[in-house]
This record gives C-alpha cells, sequence and structure tokens, in this order.
C-alpha cells in the first residue's frame, strides 16, 4: 500500500535538556512524523533578529552540529564552545514544505533557552569567595524578558 499527500503536523513538546558537558548543549526536538521536516532557528537575546541554520552549512567547523534530521524524531541540535554571544533562544519548529513561511514565524516551535555560565575569574584559594548565587548569565534588558518567557512556559507547561 502506497499512501502518498499526507502531511501530518505535530506540535512539539517542550522538555528541558540536561547539559551533557560543560561548554556544551544539545537541544533535542522532541516531535514526531512521518515524514518529518524540521528546521532549527536562533534569536539572539540582544536583538529581535531571528535566523535559520542551514543544516548542510559547514561553514560553522563543528559549532554546530545536526544529528538524525533525517529521521522521524530526534532532531538534534548541538552547540559546541558555547560562549555568551551563543545566548539566546534556539527554536526548533515544523517546516510547512507545501507553503513556507517567513523566518520569523516561530509558531508551531518547540523552544530552548541557551545560556552560558558566566567564567569565573582564576584567583589564589586565600582570596577566593563565593560569588552570589546567580540565576544565569546577564545580558542586559534582553535577559529579562528571557526569564519571563522561560517562566511562562514552564507554568504553561506544569499546568
Amino acid at each position: 500500500m502506497i499512501v502518498t499527500g499526507i502531511i501530518s503536523l505535530v506540535q512539539p513538546r517542550f522538555f528541558p535538556e540536561k547539559k551533557e558537558e560543560k561548554n556544551m548543549n544539545r537541544l533535542g526536538c522532541t516531535a514526531q512524523g512521518n515524514p518529518l521536516v524540521t528546521e532549527w532557528k536562533r534569536k539572539n537575546l540582544l536583538n529581535d533578529d531571528i535566523w535559520v541554520f542551514d543544516t548542510k552549512d559547514t561553514s560553522s567547523k563543528g559549532k554546530y552540529v545536526f544529528s538524525n534530521m533525517d529521521g522521524f524524531k530526534d532532531h538534534t541540535l548541538t552547540i559546541y564552545d558555547v560562549q555568551p554571544k551563543d545566548a539566546g533562544q534556539y527554536y526548533c519548529c515544523i517546516k510547512n514544505i507545501k507553503s513556507p513561511r517567513p523566518p520569523e514565524d516561530i509558531s508551531n516551535c518547540q523552544i530552548f533557552g541557551v545560556q552560558p555560565q558566566p567564567l569565573l575569574q582564576t584567583q589564589p584559594p586565600s582570596t577566593l569567595t563565593t560569588p552570589p548565587p546567580v540565576s544565569g548569565f546577564v545580558v542586559g534588558k534582553a535577559s529579562l524578558t528571557f526569564y519571563i518567557i522561560l517562566l511562562d512556559l514552564l507554568l504553561n507547561w506544569l499546568l
């Protein structure tokens, strides 16, 4: 039996991702479908620009690695050597191959927040003090919006 012309639209679910090693974030899209066509987008914390990753582009020299992009689930973006400039929101979006949408359209996307840990200055043990607890890397006004969005997502997920 051959079935053609069927497009399944799946609302991605949000699950927190664990950091597997220092300075690396693995973002796993939990959408499933047959076929499943996704695209990864990034919104910088410092401006409202949203850009789409080209999963075939190798110019990042291993900084951004896409895995299982031809599978029916578990499309993954791994960011290596995460730096403060990498902070922002990353989106795994269901791509509609019949009618492309503009890059700024982030509806039907799973959202991931990436915030690298701040670098601590090395001090001799005698002068080392414990820094006050910090919930993330502060980058300016945009970080407040980012925290509010994350809090809203968490509350929606819990309720």
